[in-house]
């Protein structure tokens, strides 16, 4: 079975994951290739393969071909592809931006336009209280998911070959934001007390993330037991993630953003189990 995984810096959990249990699965062939920040958009379609883009520096086009000797990506040679990160989390966009009782104003119906410029800018707030309503919440994920890396690489996807097609979004800021972000800590330590707020919030996400996602993606989620206070990933899943084209360097104490690699072994099982029951189904 031959297998594709695309997407920005959160691939590399995924990829050195893969690394400690490929030898447990020998009848799966994985490739990968990931560019950090916003330069998977530099992935183009021209007929109807994927390709780097002639205008993305030399840099990026060295890499494609060192995984991709041909030049393309030609999705009918593989069973699946994995698509990892490419698009904000929406609590620690809103969380980072909140006063006290903010994260609770999600809760409260209201309709109102979207606030996503305003978090953007740091200013969900006005006037020392919270903006934010659940209204206004749902119009900000749908913002998200728009203007996202995720919704450009699926509408060039789109103009393929169809092939089966899982997602796992970005995962939540490590637990370890609560000591370590003098910006965002206050607010993820009110949030760990606020979990109804919390959980309106996954809702909010979760939703948004099924209404906007074509027909056929089907979405692997962040595993239950790498959460934590519904909001954060547990440091066991964050400590020590490696990055992409690092050579075995990692992302620091500092980083926030990042899993390792026994988060995304969880990840690979689930996308393996997912093809193994539909395998199942199929006989």
């Amino acid at each position: 079975m031959k297998l594709l995984v695309l997407g920005d810096s959160h691939t590399a959990s995924i990829k050195f994951g893969w690394d400690e249990i490929k030898s447990a699965h020998p009848g799966k062939e994985l490739s990968f290739f990931a560019l950090p920040g916003e330069r998977i958009r530099r992935l183009v379609v021209r007929e109807g393969r994927l390709v780097m883009s002639e205008k993305a520096p030399m840099g990026n086009r060295a890499k494609f071909e060192a995984e991709f000797p041909a030049g393309y990506i030609d999705l009918q040679d593989y069973d699946a592809v994995l698509l990892v990160g490419l698009i904000e989390n929406m609590h620690s966009l809103i969380l980072s931006n909140a006063e006290t009782d903010l994260p609770m104003q999600a809760a409260q119906p209201a309709q109102s336009e979207g606030l996503l410029s305003k978090l953007r800018r740091g200013r969900g707030t006005a006037a020392g209280r919270p903006i934010g309503t659940r209204a206004m919440f749902e119009a900000a994920w749908a913002d998200i998911f728009q203007t996202s890396k995720l919704e450009t690489l699926l509408r060039r996807l789109d103009k393929m070959p169809p092939t089966r097609c899982f997602l796992t979004i970005n995962p939540h800021v490590t637990e370890k934001i609560t000591s370590i972000s003098k910006t965002m800590g206050p607010a993820y330590r009110r949030a760990a007390k606020e979990q109804a707020a919390v959980e309106v919030l996954s809702q909010i996400a979760a939703q948004g993330l099924a209404r906007n996602l074509p027909e056929g993606v089907e979405l692997i989620a962040q595993p239950e037991e790498t959460v934590v206070s519904g909001c954060m990933t547990g440091s066991r899943f964050t400590s020590g993630a490696e990055k992409y084209y690092g050579e075995g360097e990692t992302f620091g104490k500092k980083d926030i953003y990042h899993a390792n690699r026994a988060y995304g072994i969880l990840i690979l099982e689930e996308f393996f189990a997912r093809l193994a029951a539909d395998e199942g189904r199929d006989t």
